[in-house]
C-alpha cells in the first residue's frame, strides 16, 4: 500500500492544477436600459428644429457596463436638394460600474426637416453584450411644413368601418410656399401588407394646396379590404423645403 502513494500524489497534484486554470464561465447576460424619457416624456415626443432634447437614461449590468448609444434618423424618405435636411446623430457615451444614470442633452439643427424620427438607444457591457434597444418616436416641428386641414373623418381617434366600405377623406393640405408630394398609404397592421399605396406628384412651383377631393376626382379612393382586420392610415406631404408633415391612426375594420 505505501508504494502506491508516489502514484497517487502525483495523479492529485495534476488534477489540481487543471482545476486551478479552468476558466470562469463567459459573460451572457445582457445588460438592460431601466428607463428613458426625452424633455421629461417617457413615451413619444414632439419638438421644434433648433430646440434641445434632454435625456434622462438608467442603464444597468451585472458585472460592467460599457457604452451607450443614442441613434437618431429620419423615419420618412425624401430626396430633395432644400434649405433643410433630414437630421442624422449617432452620439456614444462610455459608462462603467453596474448601474449608470446618464442625463445628456442634443440639439436639433435648426435646419432639420420636419416629420417623423425614430430615437434608437441602446447599451453595451464590457464583454459587448448588447442590451434590447429602446425606440422612441419624435416628431420634429417646423416654421412653414405643410398643415393639414382634415374636416372628416376625425382622425384624432380610432376609426371603425365595415368590411368593403370606402374611407372618405375631406379636407385641404395647405403650404406657404410649394408642395411637391402627398403620399397616402393603408397596410395590414398583422401581415404588413400594403392595401392601398398613392403618391401624388405636384410638379408645379407654387403649389400651396391639395385638396383631398383628389381622390374622387383621379378615381383613387380609399376602398378597404372585404377582410376583418386591423390597419394604419398613414398620410405624408412634402414640401419643396424637404419639410414632412404626418399624421397616421388605426382602422378597424369589422
Amino acid at each position: 500500500m505505501k508504494k502506491s502513494l508516489p502514484i497517487l500524489l502525483p495523479f492529485l497534484g495534476i488534477v489540481l492544477f487543471f482545476s486551478s486554470c479552468k476558466k470562469e464561465d463567459p459573460d451572457i447576460t445582457k445588460p438592460y436600459i431601466g428607463y428613458l424619457t426625452i424633455n421629461g416624456i417617457s413615451g413619444d415626443v414632439s419638438a421644434s428644429a433648433g430646440s434641445t432634447l434632454s435625456f434622462v437614461i438608467g442603464v444597468n449590468d451585472d458585472k460592467e457596463l460599457k457604452q451607450v448609444k443614442i441613434d437618431i434618423h429620419d423615419a420618412f424618405d425624401n430626396h430633395h436638394h432644400s434649405p433643410n435636411v433630414p437630421w442624422t446623430s449617432q452620439t456614444i457615451y462610455n459608462v462603467s460600474g453596474k448601474t449608470s444614470t446618464l442625463s445628456p442633452t442634443l440639439t436639433i439643427p435648426a435646419n432639420a426637416s420636419s416629420g417623423p424620427y425614430d430615437v434608437i438607444l441602446n447599451c453595451i457591457d464590457a464583454s459587448g453584450n448588447e442590451a434590447l434597444f429602446v425606440l422612441r418616436k419624435i416628431t420634429i416641428t417646423q416654421n412653414g411644413q405643410p398643415v393639414m386641414n382634415i374636416t372628416a373623418p376625425d382622425l384624432g381617434i380610432e376609426l371603425d368601418y365595415a368590411p368593403g366600405d370606402t374611407l372618405h377623406i375631406s379636407g385641404t393640405i395647405d403650404e406657404d410656399n410649394d408642395l411637391t408630394e402627398i403620399h397616402i398609404t393603408l397596410e395590414n397592421e398583422t401581415t404588413s401588407l400594403l392595401v392601398y399605396d398613392e403618391e401624388f406628384a405636384l410638379p408645379g412651383t407654387s403649389d400651396v394646396q391639395w385638396d383631398f377631393s383628389q381622390l374622387a376626382t383621379l378615381s383613387k379612393w380609399i376602398i378597404l379590404p372585404t377582410g376583418t382586420g386591423h390597419y394604419h392610415l398613414k398620410i405624408k406631404a412634402v414640401d419643396n423645403d424637404a419639410n414632412n408633415t404626418v399624421i397616421e391612426q388605426h382602422v378597424h375594420v369589422d
